[in-house]
């Protein structure tokens, strides 16, 4: 197993990458609500996945974290987006580890899904685009990374 510890630049350039991806895809979502063609049952599973995350422990946040976030982007119904997204994650593990330690932020991250939802049981894909580019971007202040370049342990 090989770990790879992304330097500054290159966390940046995912969090970007997951920003427009998800953000798209959310807006997809939310476009598909307010015409009538999300499952409910669909939505419930996410609303559900949020449920979840919010009761985690800090040591296993990171993981529920990730699994809300590809399920609320799989309902975009895109699976180049799902795998691309899976490819960032893949990538962030330690950074969104590191994102979700201190409690004011693990309480903001839930206030953030909640926001994600709302938006997005409303239908509105500008919102619910904003409200998940807003989270990413709070999750990308918190982490504190050094400018160093990427490293690669076997």
């Amino acid at each position: 197993m090989r770990l790879r510890v992304l330097g500054e630049r290159a966390l940046a350039e995912a969090f970007q990458t997951r920003c427009a991806l998800e953000g798209f895809a959310v807006q997809c979502a939310a476009r598909a609500q307010s015409e009538g063609l999300l499952l409910p049952a669909h939505l419930r599973e996410v609303e559900h996945l949020a449920v979840a995350c919010d009761k985690a422990t800090r040591s296993s946040g990171a993981a529920a974290d990730r699994v809300f976030h590809l399920a609320l982007a799989a309902l975009a119904g895109n699976s180049q987006i799902d795998s691309l997204l899976t490819v960032i994650w893949d990538q962030t593990p330690i950074a969104t580890r590191a994102g979700l330690t201190e409690p004011p932020r693990i309480n903001s991250v839930h206030h953030e899904h909640e926001d994600i939802l709302s938006a997005l049981r409303a239908g509105g894909s500008g919102r619910t685009r904003g409200a998940v580019e807003a989270h990413i971007g709070q999750t990308e202040q918190t982490i504190h990374v050094e400018p160093d370049e990427t490293k690669e342990y076997a």
